[in-house]
């Protein structure tokens, strides 16, 4: 494994980075999350301008394959969980739209019931 370790070490943090993204969103803790993807999509340029030593011994591909696994399927994770929160944003800004609709409606006919303009 210490034939590479630059590159093995890049994807390792990508890896940790992933793992620490879905955590946050499985703790719905939006805005550290939003905080932490710029380092993960840094991470993840550094990993894209390295090209893969052709040389890697049969183990280091092996555990290279799986941390790509494991990046692949954390992002799908991570996907779902952030379609389920903007689903909740979308209801809760529908709920806001929908309060300030009927605020407003009831404060322009608010003045009309309680003091009907008297007949001419």
């Amino acid at each position: 494994m210490s034939a590479h370790p630059e590159f093995l070490s890049r994807w390792l943090r990508v890896a940790m980075l992933s793992e620490s993204l879905l955590e946050l969103a499985r703790c719905g803790e939006w805005q550290q999350l939003v905080d932490q993807e710029v380092s993960y999509l840094q991470s993840i340029e550094n990993v894209m301008r390295l090209e893969m030593p052709p040389d890697l011994s049969p183990p280091v591909r092996r555990h290279l394959r799986q941390l790509v696994g494991n990046v692949l399927d954390n992002e799908q994770q991570l996907k779902t969980l952030l379609q389920k929160r903007m689903e909740e944003l979308s209801a809760l800004i529908g709920q806001s739209a929908r309060q300030q609709n009927i605020n407003n409606t009831y404060g322009r006919l608010s003045g009309v019931l309680l003091m009907p303009e008297s007949p001419r």
